[in-house]
């Protein structure tokens, strides 16, 4: 048996849908122009390449050595690198690429974003409290991505100072560029379009 339609329901049924779509696609754009905003002075910049299959991170202009002015931390797939960042302190991640699309994550921070080669992408995150965390690559990018792990030290800016003094005192840690792995990372694909995360 067939029965009549209600065109109440029906108009409801359509018109609350949209409206929840909208509302929770301009709550997304909302939380996430905050989380992408920048400072213009952030605190520490670090300068983060994946590469295949690994982590390097380059702390520009934080040293005066013979050797250069930056010093920076690598690793390999067993020997897992540990990005060290100080407590309170705005922190810009500048990340490059010169091989593959990477995704540079910290589950604590609650943020990750994609390392793409000839791409400009950047976030900042300000920690409060010290401690570690884990970090990963989140894109698949080949065969070793499970090994793309890295260590997260929040510590104290005393102790942030110290581990640069120590990384400084071992040329093989030191540079006068940071290390970014080649044109790929540093030539942008999309250069035309200006600023863009």
């Amino acid at each position: 048996m067939q029965t009549r339609y209600n065109l109440p329901i029906e108009i409801f049924y359509t018109i609350f849908p949209v409206i929840m779509v909208i509302a929770f696609f301009a709550q997304t754009v909302r939380v996430q122009n905050i989380a992408l905003e920048h400072v213009d002075n952030p605190d520490v910049i670090v300068k983060v390449v994946g590469q295949k299959w690994q982590w390097t991170f380059n702390y520009p202009d934080s040293v005066d050595t013979p050797e250069g002015t930056n010093v920076f931390v690598s690793g390999t797939g067993d020997d897992i690198p540990t990005l060290v960042i100080p407590v309170d302190k705005t922190i810009e991640f500048q990340l490059y690429s010169p091989d593959v699309i990477h995704n540079f994550g910290i589950p604590s921070f609650a943020m990750r974003m994609d390392v793409v080669p000839g791409n400009d992408n950047s976030y900042q995150v300000t920690p409060t409290a010290t401690g570690e965390f884990a970090g990963k690559c989140y894109e698949l990018c080949g065969a070793y991505h499970s090994r793309m792990l890295f260590n997260v030290k929040v510590v104290t800016e005393a102790e942030y100072e110290a581990f640069l003094a120590d990384l400084a005192e071992d040329p093989a840690h030191v540079s006068e560029e940071p290390i970014k792995g080649g044109k790929y990372s540093t030539e942008l694909i999309n250069d035309d379009e200006g600023e863009h995360e």
